[in-house]
């Protein structure tokens, strides 16, 4: 790794030979990263072929760490060494932004004279893809333009099942919904479904409304991610790139046809990583002016009452800035940002919604998903380490014995083990007990378990059995025959999407095309390009490292989100992944190019 460290060491042309030196070492540990990620996904992988059991002294599942960390340091010292030199072409070449200039921001590109005549001339200037209104709508037009032919043949909408109990109970007479799900959603989506009974007597109309105004949105929102590279130096080749991903990828218009909880939440995930990023890169500036804390703010109480972790994220990332460079007014006004933002979308929306709607609690068992399955795995494989009285509450706390644990153990989801579960306080205290004592006692059956779930995020190809689950393929629904049986009171239900037949069909044309195929699994977007952006920030230069790390506080704690997560090779891991996809690009170039306007980071160029 020490060789691959001086391939693309950069160094000060002033710095003295130990300033150099540890930048070597720096060059060398940073490998640890890809070396993790090999190792995961050789547990990973070695479980998905094993019906979930991993051995961790078998020879098999050594040569498959070892060879997938040696393709992943590789792979990783070609990103890097491709990026360093990127990056000294532009210190020579591309203009640079005065970040505390805002009448900057509509200016022609220093280098646009040397855009050459011909097609490509004329796409780039017509597609200037500059941080301004313009550049922003003609992206987001674009994507949206690209993206109708899916949602004609969307209508009148794929629902996801969790939708259909959703769409179910916002019909229900007198209104009952269910917490499990934001009830917030639930609200939404019963607006729209009573708008379509008042125009059409057809629900389904109203919700595919819905669905086309969340595909503005979300075309409005990547458009913008496009356009905001440039504020980061980022040249139009990757941002037109990008924009290409956005928009040819039949993943996003695909996944925006449907109607999800996760749906809703991608677009204001991707604004809130903008702002974020925003408020980093002014150095926190940016909280001086009402014009951006409050619209930031009500993203980030929609993100919370969209989804369950939204608000989670807000918080975790707010409380990240403590660490950065920010000034301590600054730090303070973050945290306080984020815990009112926790306080109103987890207490006070609630609070006020049930005074006037019933709202059953949802159960606290899917936040321990990967714990629950963990002890479940451990009995099944050695009863004997638990003490009967261990076995005995386990026996209550499951709602049945080691033989039904063993009946409905299923590697790759926990909801059949977790389901059953009902939490208190004294039954959560006493198992979190049992859980760290066998953590250590049978650290064997909780790696299985762990890494049974988070296949999907670390492996390819997985066993035949797991081609009706989706498998580690990004896998979306071609129409909605896995509903909830109630649905079809819903006036104008309909399982069938018009071209659900031909969706199905590209689907797996798609899947079977090189490069696309990659592109469409789940390991590249929930493990090896959230890796590869934890890779870029602790390459960069002494002092800027840790910066980086918080500027991608939103992705790690995404990410943290996805590995204790219930299932990874489900359909439905598809949805929580999903608003990786619409902010990785985004992550990427923040990750080796993000500096305050204080700073003065970056990824050193290679030497010459």
């Amino acid at each position: 790794m020490r060789v691959l460290g001086k391939m693309v060491d950069g160094s000060d042309k002033g710095g003295t030979r130990a300033a150099k030196a540890a930048e070597s070492r720096v060059l060398s540990w940073q490998y640890v990263v890809p070396v993790l990620l090999g190792v995961l996904f050789g547990l990973c992988t070695y479980a998905s072929y094993n019906q979930g059991q991993v051995d961790l002294l078998s020879a098999k599942l050594f040569v498959l760490i070892v060879m997938f960390s040696v393709m992943f340091v590789a792979a990783f010292a070609g990103v890097w060494m491709v990026i360093g030199d990127h990056r000294s072409r532009d210190h020579r070449g591309h203009h640079k932004h005065d970040v505390a200039d805002e009448a900057d921001d509509n200016a022609i590109p220093a280098n646009a004279a040397a855009i050459r005549p011909g097609l490509t001339g004329r796409i780039r200037r017509l597609y200037g893809l500059d941080w301004s209104l313009r550049g922003t709508g003609i992206a987001a037009a674009t994507i949206m333009v690209c993206w109708l032919p899916y949602l004609v043949l969307s209508y009148p909408g794929i629902y996801w099942w969790d939708t259909t109990l959703q769409m179910t109970q916002a019909l229900s007479d007198p209104l009952e919904l269910w917490d499990q799900h934001p009830f917030v959603d639930s609200l939404l989506f019963g607006m729209f479904e009573h708008l379509g009974i008042l125009l059409w007597n057809n629900a389904l109309g109203g919700l595919f409304v819905l669905i086309v105004l969340q595909s503005i949105a979300a075309a409005a929102a990547l458009g913008s991610a496009v356009t905001y590279m440039d504020r980061y130096g980022v040249g139009w080749g990757w941002r037109f790139a990008t924009l290409v991903l956005f928009a040819l990828c039949p993943a996003f218009p695909r996944m925006f046809g449907t109607l999800a909880k996760d749906t809703i939440f991608a677009p204001l995930f991707v604004v809130f990583v903008i702002m974020f990023g925003e408020l980093m890169r002014t150095g926190g500036r940016r909280l001086m002016s009402v014009g951006f804390v409050i619209p930031f703010w009500l993203v980030c109480v929609a993100m919370g009452v969209s989804k369950k972790t939204g608000a989670l994220i807000v918080l975790g990332a707010m409380c990240l800035l403590v660490f950065s460079r920010l000034k301590v007014p600054c730090k303070a006004a973050c945290v306080v940002l984020g815990v009112s933002v926790i306080l109103v979308s987890n207490t006070v929306i609630p609070q006020v919604g049930a005074r006037y709607i019933t709202i059953e609690p949802g159960r606290e068992q899917e936040s321990l998903a990967l714990l629950l399955q963990q002890v479940a795995k451990a009995e099944i494989t050695d009863p004997d380490s638990f003490s009967e009285s261990e076995r005995e509450f386990l026996r209550s706390f499951y709602a049945t014995d080691v033989d039904g644990l063993a009946s409905a153990y299923l590697y790759t989801a926990a909801d059949p083990i977790k389901d059953p579960v009902q939490i208190t306080p004294e039954t959560k205290s006493a198992f979190l007990r049992i859980w760290m004592k066998h953590a250590v006692i049978n650290p064997q059956a909780y790696v299985s378990a762990a890494a049974g779930l988070n296949a999907g995020w670390f492996s390819f190809p997985t066993a035949d059995g797991l081609a009706n689950t989706g498998g580690a393929d990004i896998d979306i629904p071609s129409d909605s025959q896995h509903h909830y049986d109630d649905v079809t009171t819903v006036p104008g239900w309909d399982k069938f999407a018009k071209g659900s037949a031909f969706l199905a069909y590209m689907d797996a044309v798609e899947h079977l095309t090189p490069v696309l195929n990659v592109l469409l699994t789940k390991a590249l977007w929930g493990g090896i390009l959230p890796f590869l952006c934890l890779f870029l920030a602790v390459s960069r230069r002494r002092g800027e490292r840790w910066q980086a790390l918080v500027w991608l506080g939103p992705m790690l704690l995404t990410m943290a989100s996805l590995y204790v997560g219930p299932t990874s090779l489900y359909q439905e891991a598809t949805r929580y992944v999903f608003p990786l996809m619409c902010t990785m690009p985004l992550f990427v170039v923040m990750a080796m190019r993000a500096r305050s306007e204080s700073g003065a980071g970056g990824i050193a160029p290679p030497k010459r």
